[in-house]
Protein backbone atom coordinates (compact mmCIF):
# COMPACT_ATOMS: atom_id res chain seq x y z
CA UNK A 1 0.00 0.00 0.00
CA UNK A 2 2.89 2.36 0.79
CA UNK A 3 4.41 1.68 -2.62
CA UNK A 4 1.07 2.43 -4.28
CA UNK A 5 0.93 5.73 -2.41
CA UNK A 6 4.55 6.45 -3.36
CA UNK A 7 3.85 5.82 -7.03
CA UNK A 8 0.77 8.03 -6.98
CA UNK A 9 2.56 10.90 -5.24
CA UNK A 10 5.58 10.75 -7.57
CA UNK A 11 3.34 10.67 -10.66
CA UNK A 12 1.35 13.63 -9.32
CA UNK A 13 4.62 15.44 -8.58
CA UNK A 14 5.83 14.89 -12.14
CA UNK A 15 2.51 16.19 -13.49
CA UNK A 16 2.84 19.30 -11.31
CA UNK A 17 6.43 19.70 -12.54
CA UNK A 18 5.31 19.54 -16.18
CA UNK A 19 2.54 22.05 -15.48
CA UNK A 20 4.98 24.36 -13.69
CA UNK A 21 7.41 24.19 -16.61
CA UNK A 22 4.66 25.29 -19.01
CA UNK A 23 3.65 28.25 -16.89
CA UNK A 24 7.09 29.09 -15.42
CA UNK A 25 5.62 28.88 -11.93
CA UNK A 26 8.26 28.98 -9.22
CA UNK A 27 5.81 27.75 -6.60
CA UNK A 28 4.88 24.86 -8.87
CA UNK A 29 8.50 23.72 -9.01
CA UNK A 30 8.70 23.77 -5.21
CA UNK A 31 5.46 21.85 -4.81
CA UNK A 32 6.58 19.31 -7.41
CA UNK A 33 9.90 18.85 -5.60
CA UNK A 34 8.15 18.31 -2.27
CA UNK A 35 5.73 15.81 -3.80
CA UNK A 36 8.51 13.84 -5.44
CA UNK A 37 10.52 13.83 -2.19
CA UNK A 38 7.40 12.69 -0.28
CA UNK A 39 6.90 9.88 -2.79
CA UNK A 40 10.51 8.75 -2.50
CA UNK A 41 10.20 8.77 1.30
CA UNK A 42 7.03 6.68 1.10
CA UNK A 43 8.80 4.22 -1.19
CA UNK A 44 11.81 3.87 1.12
CA UNK A 45 9.60 3.43 4.17
CA UNK A 46 7.50 0.92 2.23
CA UNK A 47 10.64 -1.07 1.48
CA UNK A 48 11.54 -1.02 5.16
CA UNK A 49 8.07 -2.23 6.11
CA UNK A 50 8.18 -5.05 3.56
CA UNK A 51 11.57 -6.12 4.91
CA UNK A 52 10.18 -5.76 8.49
CA UNK A 53 12.84 -3.27 9.54
CA UNK A 54 12.03 -1.92 13.02
CA UNK A 55 13.01 1.65 12.04
CA UNK A 56 10.32 1.76 9.32
CA UNK A 57 7.25 1.42 11.52
CA UNK A 58 7.47 4.89 13.10
CA UNK A 59 7.96 6.77 9.81
CA UNK A 60 5.15 4.73 8.22
CA UNK A 61 2.79 5.80 11.00
CA UNK A 62 3.98 9.43 10.86
CA UNK A 63 3.56 9.69 7.08
CA UNK A 64 0.06 8.22 7.27
CA UNK A 65 -0.96 10.53 10.11
CA UNK A 66 0.23 13.47 7.99
CA UNK A 67 -1.76 12.13 5.06
CA UNK A 68 -5.08 12.17 6.96
CA UNK A 69 -5.38 16.00 7.18
CA UNK A 70 -4.24 16.24 3.56
CA UNK A 71 -7.10 13.92 2.60
CA UNK A 72 -9.49 16.05 4.64
CA UNK A 73 -8.31 19.15 2.78
CA UNK A 74 -9.12 17.55 -0.58
CA UNK A 75 -12.65 16.52 0.44
CA UNK A 76 -14.46 19.31 -1.46
CA UNK A 77 -12.49 19.80 -4.66
CA UNK A 78 -11.17 16.28 -5.20
CA UNK A 79 -13.49 13.92 -3.33
CA UNK A 80 -12.17 10.79 -5.07
CA UNK A 81 -8.58 11.66 -4.20
CA UNK A 82 -9.59 12.46 -0.62
CA UNK A 83 -11.25 9.07 -0.25
CA UNK A 84 -8.24 7.26 -1.77
CA UNK A 85 -5.82 9.08 0.54
CA UNK A 86 -7.96 8.41 3.60
CA UNK A 87 -8.55 4.72 2.82
CA UNK A 88 -4.89 3.97 2.05
CA UNK A 89 -3.75 5.79 5.20
CA UNK A 90 -6.29 3.92 7.31
CA UNK A 91 -5.31 0.54 5.82
CA UNK A 92 -1.60 1.15 6.47
CA UNK A 93 -2.24 2.36 10.03
CA UNK A 94 -4.37 -0.69 10.82
CA UNK A 95 -1.84 -3.03 9.20
CA UNK A 96 1.19 -1.74 11.12
CA UNK A 97 -0.66 -2.04 14.44
CA UNK A 98 -2.05 -5.54 13.94
CA UNK A 99 -0.80 -7.96 16.59
CA UNK A 100 1.10 -9.97 13.97
CA UNK A 101 2.83 -6.80 12.76
CA UNK A 102 3.74 -5.81 16.30
CA UNK A 103 5.30 -9.24 16.87
CA UNK A 104 7.21 -9.04 13.57
CA UNK A 105 8.51 -5.51 14.16
CA UNK A 106 9.52 -6.19 17.76
CA UNK A 107 10.88 -9.73 17.30
CA UNK A 108 14.01 -10.24 19.37
CA UNK A 109 13.70 -6.89 21.17
CA UNK A 110 12.95 -6.46 24.84
CA UNK A 111 10.19 -3.93 25.24
CA UNK A 112 9.52 -1.81 28.34
CA UNK A 113 7.20 -3.63 30.67
CA UNK A 114 7.92 -7.05 29.20
CA UNK A 115 10.40 -8.16 31.87
CA UNK A 116 9.93 -9.20 35.47
CA UNK A 117 8.49 -6.51 37.74
CA UNK A 118 11.00 -3.97 39.00
CA UNK A 119 13.58 -4.55 36.26
CA UNK A 120 12.33 -1.95 33.77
Amino acid sequence: MLWLEALGVVVFGVLVLISAARTSSGVGFGVAGLLIAWGVALGLVGRGVVLVRPWSRGPAVALQLLQLPIAYGFRHGFAGLAIALFVTAAVVLVAVFLPASTVAFTSGRRLPGSGPAGQD
